[in-house]
């Protein structure tokens, strides 16, 4: 109830963490931000603070100035704090630096007025892809459409529709003709494998 405005969530990368033996990580961690604008921050920050003192020791959790928290979970550093009326939650340490430092830019205007905003680069997710291949032709074919695919965003006006954008990397011809081109040389590479 008292939160007014965005509320913005971001994945922005996947980070493993401890390799095992034979070079795979042992588990994956998000990079992950979330904003929540509030009608009354203090508000908010009062019942936070009560409910981190009320956990007591136990929790791995320390006070880095005034409204914010460093938090250790699972090995990894999240920070929370309160900037005017916005609640900022991030394992990006660069990201809590600057908040309120940013300017609007062209990604924050195109979700303007929008319920809900993705926008992002697939270069962080095509390792993990990729590594999903077992057979040699999978993954020559994944890597060819993968390294096609560009930034994309998404708004949503509400629950009847919204509006999304891929970017094609391949600027050699126009979007259609350099899909129908990669889907001929993938049948012709399925047929010869065959």
């Amino acid at each position: 109830s008292n939160v007014e405005g965005d509320f913005t969530f971001a994945i922005h990368d996947i980070i493993g963490q401890e390799k095992n033996s034979y070079g795979k990580y042992k588990k994956m961690m998000p990079e992950l931000t979330l904003f929540v604008d509030l009608k009354d921050g203090n508000q908010t920050w009062n019942t936070i603070t009560e409910t981190i003192e009320k956990a007591g020791k136990g929790m791995n959790i320390q006070s880095t100035g005034t409204n914010s928290y460093l938090i250790n979970l699972e090995g990894m550093n999240f920070h929370l704090g309160l900037f005017d009326k916005t609640l900022c939650l991030t394992n990006r340490e660069a990201t809590f630096n600057n908040v309120g430092k940013t300017q609007m830019n062209e990604f924050a205007s195109m979700g303007k007025g929008k319920k809900a905003f993705l926008y992002g680069s697939l270069e962080s997710i095509k390792p993990v892809l990729l590594g999903q291949a077992n057979h040699p032709m999978m993954k020559q074919v994944a890597e060819k459409w993968l390294n096609l695919l560009g930034d994309y965003s998404f708004t949503f006006d509400g629950l009847s529709g919204g509006e999304g954008k891929l970017l094609i990397t391949d600027k050699s011809d126009n979007s259609l003709a350099v899909i129908c081109k990669m889907l001929d040389e993938t049948i012709t590479m399925a047929m010869g494998g065959m």
